[in-house]
């Protein structure tokens, strides 16, 4: 009797667990972008474009550099 029940639950413990892994997931993504500031996304973001396009403007590259 307990087998047939174990076989119906466990579907949903799986799901259970990966909707868990999923949420944590989303809020951990969340919560790092929440804290990086945007200016500071703005300046990753226009580094990662130009870096990608070959083209290092020269003032991101010394901050770089200096740090």
């Amino acid at each position: 009797m307990s087998v047939g029940w174990a076989k119906h639950i466990l579907p949903y413990k799986q799901l259970i667990q990966d909707g868990i892994v999923t949420i944590i997931e989303q809020v951990i993504v969340i919560f790092i972008i929440g804290g990086i500031s945007e200016m500071n996304l703005g300046v990753q973001i226009h580094y990662q474009i130009t870096t990608a396009s070959g083209i290092v403007p020269p003032r991101l590259f010394n901050r770089s550099i200096s740090k």
